[in-house]
Protein backbone atom coordinates (compact mmCIF):
# COMPACT_ATOMS: atom_id res chain seq x y z
CA UNK A 1 0.00 0.00 0.00
CA UNK A 2 1.69 3.40 -1.15
CA UNK A 3 2.14 5.89 1.20
CA UNK A 4 -0.28 9.38 -0.16
CA UNK A 5 2.34 12.06 -1.58
CA UNK A 6 0.25 14.59 0.63
CA UNK A 7 1.32 13.20 4.04
CA UNK A 8 4.79 12.38 2.34
CA UNK A 9 5.42 16.13 1.49
CA UNK A 10 3.81 17.74 4.42
CA UNK A 11 4.57 15.65 7.41
CA UNK A 12 5.33 17.63 9.89
CA UNK A 13 2.13 19.94 9.63
CA UNK A 14 0.70 16.43 9.33
CA UNK A 15 1.78 15.45 13.17
CA UNK A 16 1.45 18.59 14.70
CA UNK A 17 -2.32 18.50 13.93
CA UNK A 18 -2.47 14.80 14.83
CA UNK A 19 -0.98 16.00 18.09
CA UNK A 20 -2.82 19.03 18.81
CA UNK A 21 -6.48 16.70 18.12
CA UNK A 22 -5.20 13.73 20.10
CA UNK A 23 -4.07 15.88 23.19
CA UNK A 24 -8.02 17.82 22.95
CA UNK A 25 -9.41 14.21 22.89
CA UNK A 26 -7.29 13.52 26.02
CA UNK A 27 -8.40 16.16 27.81
CA UNK A 28 -11.99 15.56 26.78
CA UNK A 29 -11.67 11.91 27.89
CA UNK A 30 -10.68 13.52 31.27
CA UNK A 31 -13.52 15.31 31.68
CA UNK A 32 -15.65 12.84 30.63
CA UNK A 33 -14.56 10.09 32.58
CA UNK A 34 -15.08 12.38 35.76
CA UNK A 35 -18.43 13.15 34.47
CA UNK A 36 -19.65 9.86 33.97
CA UNK A 37 -18.39 8.81 37.16
CA UNK A 38 -20.23 11.39 39.18
CA UNK A 39 -23.66 9.95 37.51
CA UNK A 40 -22.46 6.64 37.78
CA UNK A 41 -25.47 5.56 40.56
CA UNK A 42 -28.35 6.41 38.01
CA UNK A 43 -26.94 4.70 34.38
CA UNK A 44 -23.95 1.94 35.15
CA UNK A 45 -23.93 -1.08 36.08
CA UNK A 46 -27.43 -2.11 37.38
CA UNK A 47 -27.06 -0.38 40.75
CA UNK A 48 -27.92 -3.27 43.58
CA UNK A 49 -29.23 -0.46 45.85
CA UNK A 50 -31.51 1.03 43.90
CA UNK A 51 -32.79 -2.60 42.27
CA UNK A 52 -33.14 -3.20 46.18
CA UNK A 53 -34.71 0.07 46.46
CA UNK A 54 -37.47 -0.39 43.91
CA UNK A 55 -37.91 -3.87 45.34
CA UNK A 56 -38.50 -2.44 48.77
CA UNK A 57 -41.35 0.07 46.76
CA UNK A 58 -42.97 -2.28 45.14
CA UNK A 59 -43.40 -4.43 48.54
CA UNK A 60 -44.71 -1.12 50.04
CA UNK A 61 -47.51 -0.56 46.97
CA UNK A 62 -48.45 -4.52 47.53
CA UNK A 63 -48.85 -4.18 51.23
CA UNK A 64 -50.93 -1.09 50.56
CA UNK A 65 -53.12 -2.54 48.06
CA UNK A 66 -54.06 -5.91 50.49
CA UNK A 67 -54.34 -3.78 53.17
CA UNK A 68 -57.28 -2.50 51.28
CA UNK A 69 -58.10 -5.84 49.79
CA UNK A 70 -58.21 -7.26 53.64
CA UNK A 71 -60.47 -4.05 54.08
CA UNK A 72 -63.07 -5.26 51.76
CA UNK A 73 -62.13 -3.09 48.65
CA UNK A 74 -59.67 -5.05 46.77
CA UNK A 75 -58.73 -3.80 43.20
CA UNK A 76 -58.04 -6.77 41.68
CA UNK A 77 -56.42 -5.85 38.33
CA UNK A 78 -54.02 -3.64 40.27
CA UNK A 79 -53.26 -5.35 42.83
CA UNK A 80 -52.09 -8.03 39.82
CA UNK A 81 -50.20 -5.88 38.35
CA UNK A 82 -48.31 -4.63 41.87
CA UNK A 83 -47.90 -8.48 42.47
CA UNK A 84 -46.09 -8.81 39.02
CA UNK A 85 -44.02 -5.73 39.34
CA UNK A 86 -43.07 -7.08 43.10
CA UNK A 87 -41.96 -10.55 41.25
CA UNK A 88 -39.90 -8.80 38.25
CA UNK A 89 -37.46 -6.99 40.48
CA UNK A 90 -35.80 -10.37 41.54
CA UNK A 91 -33.92 -11.07 38.54
CA UNK A 92 -32.70 -7.77 38.01
CA UNK A 93 -31.23 -7.60 41.78
CA UNK A 94 -29.82 -11.72 41.23
CA UNK A 95 -28.44 -10.37 37.94
CA UNK A 96 -26.73 -7.48 39.60
CA UNK A 97 -25.32 -9.72 42.63
CA UNK A 98 -20.84 -9.52 41.55
CA UNK A 99 -18.47 -12.18 43.30
CA UNK A 100 -16.37 -8.29 44.48
CA UNK A 101 -19.91 -7.64 46.09
CA UNK A 102 -20.12 -10.78 47.73
CA UNK A 103 -16.74 -10.22 49.26
CA UNK A 104 -17.06 -7.24 50.02
CA UNK A 105 -20.51 -6.99 51.68
CA UNK A 106 -20.71 -10.86 53.25
CA UNK A 107 -23.95 -10.59 54.25
CA UNK A 108 -25.70 -9.49 50.91
CA UNK A 109 -26.33 -12.80 49.15
CA UNK A 110 -27.57 -14.57 52.80
CA UNK A 111 -29.94 -11.55 52.71
CA UNK A 112 -31.04 -11.77 49.52
CA UNK A 113 -31.45 -15.56 49.85
CA UNK A 114 -33.74 -14.93 53.01
CA UNK A 115 -36.01 -12.48 50.41
CA UNK A 116 -36.45 -14.80 47.87
CA UNK A 117 -36.78 -17.76 50.39
CA UNK A 118 -39.97 -15.08 51.65
CA UNK A 119 -41.11 -14.27 48.29
CA UNK A 120 -41.29 -17.89 46.76
CA UNK A 121 -43.51 -18.65 49.81
CA UNK A 122 -45.75 -15.70 49.52
CA UNK A 123 -45.80 -17.02 45.74
CA UNK A 124 -46.33 -20.43 46.92
CA UNK A 125 -49.72 -19.32 49.05
CA UNK A 126 -51.19 -18.00 45.80
CA UNK A 127 -50.88 -20.85 43.97
CA UNK A 128 -52.64 -22.80 46.32
CA UNK A 129 -55.45 -20.18 46.02
CA UNK A 130 -55.23 -20.25 41.67
CA UNK A 131 -53.50 -17.11 41.05
CA UNK A 132 -56.15 -15.33 43.42
CA UNK A 133 -54.41 -12.64 45.61
CA UNK A 134 -57.58 -11.10 47.20
CA UNK A 135 -58.40 -14.10 48.70
CA UNK A 136 -54.75 -14.16 49.47
CA UNK A 137 -54.74 -11.18 51.15
CA UNK A 138 -54.55 -12.13 55.18
CA UNK A 139 -52.52 -14.81 54.09
CA UNK A 140 -49.89 -12.19 52.69
CA UNK A 141 -49.93 -9.67 55.01
CA UNK A 142 -47.88 -11.79 57.46
CA UNK A 143 -44.92 -12.49 54.95
CA UNK A 144 -44.81 -9.28 53.57
CA UNK A 145 -44.04 -7.64 56.51
CA UNK A 146 -41.72 -10.03 57.24
CA UNK A 147 -39.68 -9.20 54.15
CA UNK A 148 -39.50 -5.53 54.96
CA UNK A 149 -36.67 -5.62 57.38
CA UNK A 150 -34.52 -8.08 54.69
CA UNK A 151 -35.28 -6.03 52.01
CA UNK A 152 -34.22 -2.67 53.80
CA UNK A 153 -30.71 -4.25 54.38
CA UNK A 154 -30.20 -5.36 51.05
CA UNK A 155 -30.84 -1.55 49.88
CA UNK A 156 -28.59 -0.20 52.28
CA UNK A 157 -25.73 -2.87 51.67
CA UNK A 158 -26.31 -2.01 48.27
CA UNK A 159 -25.72 1.47 48.50
CA UNK A 160 -22.73 1.02 50.84
CA UNK A 161 -21.18 -1.39 48.21
CA UNK A 162 -21.97 1.25 45.33
CA UNK A 163 -20.43 4.08 47.33
CA UNK A 164 -16.97 2.01 47.92
CA UNK A 165 -16.97 1.09 44.19
CA UNK A 166 -17.32 4.74 42.89
CA UNK A 167 -14.24 5.47 45.40
CA UNK A 168 -12.52 2.90 43.87
CA UNK A 169 -12.95 3.92 40.66
CA UNK A 170 -11.80 7.58 41.17
CA UNK A 171 -8.52 6.05 42.92
CA UNK A 172 -7.94 4.19 39.25
CA UNK A 173 -9.52 7.58 37.17
CA UNK A 174 -5.84 8.51 36.89
CA UNK A 175 -4.08 5.48 35.93
CA UNK A 176 -6.65 5.24 33.20
CA UNK A 177 -5.74 8.47 31.73
CA UNK A 178 -1.66 7.78 31.76
CA UNK A 179 -2.56 4.59 30.37
CA UNK A 180 -4.98 6.00 27.73
CA UNK A 181 -1.67 8.33 27.18
CA UNK A 182 0.26 5.17 25.67
CA UNK A 183 -2.91 4.12 24.02
CA UNK A 184 -2.88 6.97 21.99
CA UNK A 185 0.15 5.42 20.52
CA UNK A 186 -1.08 2.36 19.20
CA UNK A 187 -4.79 3.70 18.06
CA UNK A 188 -3.20 4.79 14.66
CA UNK A 189 -1.83 1.08 14.27
CA UNK A 190 -5.05 -0.33 15.58
CA UNK A 191 -6.91 1.78 12.81
CA UNK A 192 -5.08 0.59 9.87
CA UNK A 193 -5.57 -2.77 11.37
CA UNK A 194 -9.27 -2.13 11.84
CA UNK A 195 -9.36 -1.49 8.04
CA UNK A 196 -7.72 -4.42 7.00
CA UNK A 197 -10.12 -6.12 9.13
CA UNK A 198 -12.97 -4.65 7.34
CA UNK A 199 -11.66 -5.45 4.27
CA UNK A 200 -11.29 -9.16 5.15
CA UNK A 201 -15.13 -9.36 6.85
CA UNK A 202 -16.24 -7.74 3.52
CA UNK A 203 -14.75 -10.95 1.52
CA UNK A 204 -16.66 -12.73 4.16
CA UNK A 205 -20.10 -11.09 4.17
CA UNK A 206 -19.39 -11.84 0.17
CA UNK A 207 -19.06 -15.14 0.97
CA UNK A 208 -21.76 -15.50 3.35
CA UNK A 209 -23.96 -13.98 0.95
CA UNK A 210 -23.94 -16.73 -1.50
CA UNK A 211 -24.04 -19.60 0.91
CA UNK A 212 -27.30 -18.23 1.89
CA UNK A 213 -28.53 -17.59 -1.66
CA UNK A 214 -27.54 -21.68 -2.15
CA UNK A 215 -29.12 -22.70 1.61
CA UNK A 216 -32.37 -20.25 0.09
CA UNK A 217 -32.40 -22.03 -2.99
CA UNK A 218 -32.11 -25.35 -1.18
CA UNK A 219 -34.67 -24.39 1.40
CA UNK A 220 -36.92 -24.09 -1.78
CA UNK A 221 -36.10 -27.15 -3.24
CA UNK A 222 -36.62 -28.90 -0.45
CA UNK A 223 -40.17 -27.14 0.12
CA UNK A 224 -41.37 -28.18 -3.38
CA UNK A 225 -40.22 -31.71 -2.80
CA UNK A 226 -42.25 -31.66 0.20
CA UNK A 227 -45.19 -30.33 -1.34
CA UNK A 228 -44.83 -32.89 -4.61
CA UNK A 229 -44.67 -35.35 -1.87
CA UNK A 230 -47.76 -34.78 -0.05
CA UNK A 231 -49.51 -34.66 -3.46
CA UNK A 232 -48.38 -38.11 -4.78
CA UNK A 233 -48.93 -39.65 -1.40
CA UNK A 234 -52.80 -37.71 -1.32
CA UNK A 235 -53.30 -39.80 -4.39
CA UNK A 236 -51.70 -43.20 -3.22
CA UNK A 237 -53.79 -42.65 -0.23
CA UNK A 238 -56.80 -42.52 -1.96
CA UNK A 239 -57.18 -45.50 -4.47
CA UNK A 240 -57.18 -47.93 -1.49
CA UNK A 241 -59.49 -45.48 0.71
CA UNK A 242 -62.11 -45.67 -2.00
CA UNK A 243 -61.99 -49.44 -1.94
CA UNK A 244 -62.55 -49.83 1.90
CA UNK A 245 -65.37 -47.16 1.88
CA UNK A 246 -66.97 -48.90 -0.87
CA UNK A 247 -66.42 -52.12 0.58
CA UNK A 248 -68.09 -51.56 3.61
CA UNK A 249 -70.87 -49.65 2.09
CA UNK A 250 -71.48 -53.15 0.08
CA UNK A 251 -71.34 -54.94 3.54
CA UNK A 252 -73.48 -52.02 5.80
CA UNK A 253 -76.42 -52.56 2.98
CA UNK A 254 -75.74 -56.25 2.74
CA UNK A 255 -75.90 -55.87 -1.34
CA UNK A 256 -74.91 -59.82 -1.88
CA UNK A 257 -77.19 -60.92 1.47
CA UNK A 258 -77.05 -61.25 4.83
CA UNK A 259 -73.45 -61.15 6.87
CA UNK A 260 -74.50 -62.72 9.54
CA UNK A 261 -73.85 -61.76 13.10
CA UNK A 262 -75.35 -57.82 13.81
CA UNK A 263 -72.17 -56.79 14.96
CA UNK A 264 -70.42 -56.84 11.93
CA UNK A 265 -72.72 -54.22 10.29
CA UNK A 266 -71.75 -52.38 13.32
CA UNK A 267 -68.02 -52.82 12.74
CA UNK A 268 -69.07 -52.03 8.54
CA UNK A 269 -70.54 -48.43 9.75
CA UNK A 270 -67.39 -47.83 11.64
CA UNK A 271 -65.09 -48.77 8.93
CA UNK A 272 -67.11 -46.54 6.65
CA UNK A 273 -67.80 -43.44 8.90
CA UNK A 274 -63.54 -44.01 10.09
CA UNK A 275 -62.41 -44.33 6.16
CA UNK A 276 -64.93 -41.61 5.02
CA UNK A 277 -63.05 -39.14 7.70
CA UNK A 278 -59.70 -40.25 6.70
CA UNK A 279 -60.33 -39.58 3.17
CA UNK A 280 -61.81 -35.91 4.08
CA UNK A 281 -58.22 -35.43 5.96
CA UNK A 282 -56.45 -37.15 2.81
CA UNK A 283 -58.12 -34.10 0.82
CA UNK A 284 -57.36 -31.40 2.71
CA UNK A 285 -53.85 -31.55 2.61
CA UNK A 286 -53.75 -32.76 -1.26
CA UNK A 287 -55.94 -30.01 -1.14
CA UNK A 288 -52.97 -27.56 1.00
CA UNK A 289 -49.91 -29.07 -1.40
CA UNK A 290 -52.29 -27.79 -4.86
CA UNK A 291 -52.36 -24.29 -3.22
CA UNK A 292 -48.66 -24.12 -2.40
CA UNK A 293 -47.60 -25.27 -5.45
CA UNK A 294 -50.05 -23.04 -7.30
CA UNK A 295 -51.83 -25.60 -8.93
CA UNK A 296 -55.40 -24.81 -8.19
CA UNK A 297 -57.57 -24.05 -11.29
CA UNK A 298 -60.24 -21.14 -10.63
CA UNK A 299 -63.01 -21.02 -12.94
CA UNK A 300 -65.29 -18.69 -12.09
CA UNK A 301 -69.04 -18.44 -12.53
CA UNK A 302 -71.96 -16.36 -11.41
CA UNK A 303 -73.21 -18.03 -7.67
CA UNK A 304 -76.52 -17.74 -6.47
CA UNK A 305 -75.69 -17.69 -2.35
CA UNK A 306 -78.84 -18.07 -0.95
CA UNK A 307 -79.37 -21.20 -2.99
CA UNK A 308 -75.24 -22.67 -2.38
CA UNK A 309 -75.87 -21.54 1.59
CA UNK A 310 -79.14 -23.65 1.77
CA UNK A 311 -77.20 -26.63 0.06
CA UNK A 312 -74.36 -26.19 2.20
CA UNK A 313 -76.52 -26.51 5.91
CA UNK A 314 -78.28 -29.24 4.10
CA UNK A 315 -75.03 -30.95 3.67
CA UNK A 316 -73.97 -30.01 7.43
CA UNK A 317 -76.82 -30.95 9.27
CA UNK A 318 -75.62 -34.65 9.54
CA UNK A 319 -72.43 -33.17 11.81
CA UNK A 320 -74.39 -31.65 14.22
CA UNK A 321 -74.44 -34.50 16.99
CA UNK A 322 -78.27 -35.07 16.38
CA UNK A 323 -79.42 -31.38 16.64
CA UNK A 324 -76.95 -30.51 19.93
CA UNK A 325 -75.73 -27.54 17.35
CA UNK A 326 -78.01 -25.26 15.57
CA UNK A 327 -77.55 -24.13 12.64
CA UNK A 328 -79.05 -20.89 11.43
CA UNK A 329 -79.24 -19.63 7.68
CA UNK A 330 -79.62 -15.56 7.14
CA UNK A 331 -78.43 -15.06 3.69
CA UNK A 332 -81.11 -13.27 2.00
CA UNK A 333 -82.67 -14.57 -1.47
CA UNK A 334 -82.19 -10.91 -2.84
CA UNK A 335 -78.45 -10.68 -2.64
CA UNK A 336 -77.02 -10.13 -5.75
CA UNK A 337 -74.81 -12.94 -7.23
CA UNK A 338 -71.10 -13.34 -6.78
CA UNK A 339 -68.80 -14.35 -9.79
CA UNK A 340 -66.65 -17.07 -8.00
CA UNK A 341 -65.23 -20.74 -8.34
CA UNK A 342 -68.57 -22.35 -7.35
CA UNK A 343 -66.83 -25.33 -6.00
CA UNK A 344 -64.14 -23.47 -4.27
CA UNK A 345 -66.85 -21.18 -1.97
CA UNK A 346 -68.86 -24.28 -0.94
CA UNK A 347 -65.82 -25.42 -0.29
CA UNK A 348 -64.56 -22.66 1.85
CA UNK A 349 -68.29 -22.42 3.36
CA UNK A 350 -67.89 -25.82 4.54
CA UNK A 351 -64.82 -25.77 6.16
CA UNK A 352 -65.78 -22.50 8.37
CA UNK A 353 -69.35 -24.50 9.34
CA UNK A 354 -67.28 -27.44 10.12
CA UNK A 355 -65.06 -25.35 12.03
CA UNK A 356 -67.92 -24.17 14.07
CA UNK A 357 -69.92 -27.34 14.63
CA UNK A 358 -66.70 -29.74 15.67
CA UNK A 359 -65.64 -27.36 18.13
CA UNK A 360 -68.44 -25.80 19.68
CA UNK A 361 -70.40 -27.48 22.70
CA UNK A 362 -74.01 -28.74 22.97
CA UNK A 363 -76.08 -25.75 22.91
CA UNK A 364 -73.64 -23.98 20.39
CA UNK A 365 -75.43 -21.49 18.07
CA UNK A 366 -74.04 -20.87 14.38
CA UNK A 367 -74.58 -18.68 12.33
CA UNK A 368 -74.42 -18.92 8.31
CA UNK A 369 -75.17 -14.79 6.89
CA UNK A 370 -74.66 -12.50 3.71
CA UNK A 371 -75.23 -8.70 3.30
CA UNK A 372 -74.39 -5.82 0.95
CA UNK A 373 -71.11 -4.72 1.89
CA UNK A 374 -69.68 -1.21 1.23
CA UNK A 375 -67.81 0.02 -2.44
CA UNK A 376 -69.88 -2.50 -3.96
CA UNK A 377 -68.29 -5.34 -1.87
CA UNK A 378 -70.55 -8.71 -0.90
CA UNK A 379 -69.67 -9.72 2.54
CA UNK A 380 -70.13 -13.17 4.16
CA UNK A 381 -69.94 -14.47 7.30
CA UNK A 382 -69.73 -17.74 9.59
CA UNK A 383 -70.35 -16.85 13.35
CA UNK A 384 -70.80 -19.23 16.61
CA UNK A 385 -70.79 -18.21 20.29
CA UNK A 386 -68.34 -21.02 20.91
CA UNK A 387 -65.75 -20.77 23.66
CA UNK A 388 -63.55 -18.45 21.02
CA UNK A 389 -59.92 -18.29 20.15
CA UNK A 390 -57.57 -15.90 21.86
CA UNK A 391 -56.12 -13.21 20.08
CA UNK A 392 -52.48 -14.38 20.69
CA UNK A 393 -53.35 -17.83 18.43
CA UNK A 394 -55.39 -16.02 15.39
CA UNK A 395 -52.47 -15.83 13.10
CA UNK A 396 -51.42 -19.98 14.45
CA UNK A 397 -54.45 -20.70 13.35
CA UNK A 398 -54.44 -20.02 10.08
CA UNK A 399 -51.05 -21.80 9.37
CA UNK A 400 -51.50 -25.33 7.81
CA UNK A 401 -51.14 -28.17 10.28
CA UNK A 402 -51.61 -25.88 13.65
CA UNK A 403 -54.43 -26.11 16.44
CA UNK A 404 -54.86 -24.46 19.33
CA UNK A 405 -55.64 -26.74 22.10
CA UNK A 406 -58.20 -25.22 23.85
CA UNK A 407 -59.75 -27.26 27.27
CA UNK A 408 -63.30 -25.74 26.42
CA UNK A 409 -63.90 -26.99 23.38
CA UNK A 410 -65.90 -29.91 22.54
CA UNK A 411 -63.11 -32.07 20.69
CA UNK A 412 -60.25 -30.83 18.30
CA UNK A 413 -59.77 -33.40 16.08
CA UNK A 414 -58.19 -33.08 12.56
CA UNK A 415 -54.97 -31.54 11.02
CA UNK A 416 -55.50 -27.94 11.58
CA UNK A 417 -56.08 -27.18 7.85
CA UNK A 418 -59.65 -26.16 7.23
CA UNK A 419 -59.09 -22.02 8.23
CA UNK A 420 -55.76 -22.14 6.34
CA UNK A 421 -57.70 -23.95 3.20
CA UNK A 422 -60.87 -21.29 3.46
CA UNK A 423 -58.38 -18.48 3.54
CA UNK A 424 -56.30 -19.84 0.60
CA UNK A 425 -59.52 -20.31 -1.18
CA UNK A 426 -60.63 -16.47 -0.42
CA UNK A 427 -57.75 -15.04 -1.70
CA UNK A 428 -57.47 -17.18 -5.20
CA UNK A 429 -60.66 -15.87 -5.65
CA UNK A 430 -59.83 -12.39 -5.35
CA UNK A 431 -61.71 -11.83 -1.83
CA UNK A 432 -60.58 -11.04 1.42
CA UNK A 433 -60.71 -13.19 4.62
CA UNK A 434 -61.08 -11.95 8.19
CA UNK A 435 -60.91 -13.83 11.75
CA UNK A 436 -61.88 -12.69 14.62
CA UNK A 437 -62.60 -14.21 18.17
CA UNK A 438 -62.87 -12.95 21.90
CA UNK A 439 -62.47 -16.36 24.00
CA UNK A 440 -65.72 -17.12 26.11
CA UNK A 441 -68.41 -15.23 23.05
CA UNK A 442 -67.37 -16.76 20.01
CA UNK A 443 -65.30 -16.81 16.71
CA UNK A 444 -66.02 -15.13 13.01
CA UNK A 445 -64.66 -16.03 9.97
CA UNK A 446 -65.82 -12.85 7.16
CA UNK A 447 -65.03 -13.05 3.59
CA UNK A 448 -65.29 -10.18 0.91
CA UNK A 449 -66.22 -10.96 -2.96
CA UNK A 450 -66.87 -8.35 -5.33
CA UNK A 451 -70.41 -7.97 -5.87
CA UNK A 452 -71.18 -9.12 -9.96
CA UNK A 453 -73.02 -5.87 -11.73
Amino acid sequence: MRTPPFILHHWRMVFISGLVVLAGLVLWSAKEVAVSIDTLRSNELDNVGWNASQLEVQLVKLQHLLAEAKAGNPQRLLLQRRWDNFLSRIDPLDAAITADLKARQPEFAPTFEEVKAGIAEMDAYVRVRNGNLVQSADVLEGPSTALAVPIRRLAVMGDQYYGQLIERRRGALVDKIQMLAFALGGLLLLLCANQMVILAQRRRLHAMAGDLQRALTAADQANAAKTSFLARMSHELRTPLNAIIGFAEVMQTELFGPIGHPRYKDYATGIHASGQNLLGLVDSVLDVSRIESGSVPVTRELVALDELARSCITAMQHHTRNGAVEIANVVPEDLPRVRVDPEHLRKILLQLLENAVKFGPNGCHVELGARRGDAGKLEIWVKDDGPGIPAADLDIVLVPFNQVRNHLVFHNEGLGLGLPIAKSLTELNGGEFELTSQPGRGTEARLRFDAAA
